[in-house]
């Protein structure tokens, strides 16, 4: 069991496990929104897709190769704040409404 000493370390090795996860938020905070995705076939593409990359940013722990809190940060906080930064962005793109 050999673990990376930080956490810039664990991301530069671990990044393409990282990226889907990174990546998923934010497209989904921009394109959430579009009348063209709606239906009944988006929540569960969204919750399926959301699910494998999930598994994915928690490969490397799985195997055991990064610590509990590396994987913690670059795979469920890392994500959460580029969705929430995602979010207000496009709410503040928004053409405000009289």
């Amino acid at each position: 069991m050999i673990f990376q000493d930080t956490l810039l370390s664990t991301a530069r090795q671990y990044w393409s496990y990282f990226l889907p996860a990174w990546v998923f938020p934010v497209v989904l905070a921009f394109f959430s929104n579009s009348p063209t995705l709606s239906g009944w076939l988006y929540p569960p593409v969204v919750l399926a897709v959301f699910f494998l990359v999930f598994a994915r940013a928690a490969l490397p722990w799985m195997r055991q190769k990064i610590k509990y809190w590396h994987a913690v940060f670059w795979s469920m906080l890392t994500p959460f704040l580029l969705w929430f930064v995602a979010v207000v962005t496009s709410l503040a793109l928004l053409p405000h409404k009289a």
